[in-house]
């Protein structure tokens, strides 16, 4: 099920979020994780706020590890956040 929700994931991808937020791909990792990888363009980029909520259901259903790695423009990390489903909620 992750492989299925990294493919949709990265199709289109590599594409901008916002003009400040590019979004690069997504992968499985170890222990039933999706990493979403962002870089962000500017110094001054905000952290995106998008509603995927019905997309990621089916990951949510089987007990996935939501990541979200942000990168500054150099390839640095900037932030690593992980978000398990049980913290998530449905709509």
């Amino acid at each position: 099920m992750i492989r299925f929700g990294v493919k949709a994931a990265n199709i289109g991808a590599p594409n901008m979020v916002d003009e400040d937020t590019r979004f690069e791909g997504a992968e499985a990792l170890p222990g039933n994780v999706i990493q979403y990888n962002f870089t962000m363009l500017t110094e001054t980029s905000d952290a995106m706020d998008e509603d995927k909520s019905d997309e990621v259901k089916p990951l949510r259903d089987i007990g996935a590890t939501f990541r979200y790695r942000y990168s500054n423009r150099y390839g640095g990390l900037i932030a690593l956040i992980s978000i398990s489903s049980s913290e998530c909620t449905g709509r």
